[in-house]
């Protein structure tokens, strides 16, 4: 299922369009009717441009609550085991979070500036877990608006989110403004 959310300011003018797509876990054979996510994106062959990792914390499901998701998965063991994982998961919100945050540092945007950021799209491949370390790998054409990622757990060597894509470009005024409010 895909589904579309639009974001405009208080002058009605466009800031940021959502995509998003969701599954059920083990259920398979059937198709969508609606409109289909975008095809998936794979990482070049090549060495990587620049890696990021960086670590998680043991309590870091538990501070991604405070961002509205109280599901239980997060928190609880036994409601995690209830529904197939070891132990609680981590947000997708912090995943993404960690690798926005990775094409950020990579120094493949210009100056690390988030009022370059355009889009950013990524699909989820397997959780990752409060603790872990993420491994964010970044590929960029010379010349090119677009960075390619994955990011990956490091102890236990599975690709989290994949087909990853940022968009960079010029300083958005609308972005900017916002980001200049938060100062």
């Amino acid at each position: 299922m895909r589904e579309e959310t639009r974001f405009v300011n208080e002058e009605g003018r466009l800031v940021a369009v959502s995509i998003s797509g969701s599954f059920l876990r083990g259920v398979t054979g059937f198709q969508s009717k609606g409109p289909q996510l975008p095809q998936r994106i794979s990482v070049p062959a090549r060495p990587a441009a620049a890696v990021i990792e960086e670590p998680t914390s043991q309590e870091q499901a538990l501070i991604y609550r405070l961002s509205g998701d109280y599901n239980s998965l997060h928190a609880d063991p036994e409601i995690a085991q209830t529904v197939g994982f070891e132990r609680p998961i981590l947000h997708g919100l912090c995943t993404f979070g960690h690798s926005a945050r990775a094409v950020l540092r990579s120094g493949l945007v210009p100056g690390g500036n988030p009022a370059m950021l355009r889009s950013l799209t990524a699909r989820f491949s397997k959780p990752a877990f409060p603790g872990e370390t993420l491994v964010t790998s970044l590929w960029k054409e010379d010349g090119s608006q677009e960075i390619v990622f994955q990011t990956r757990v490091k102890e236990r060597g599975v690709t989290v989110l994949e087909g990853g894509l940022a968009i960079i470009g010029e300083n958005s005024s609308v972005v900017q403004e916002a980001l200049q409010s938060k100062l």
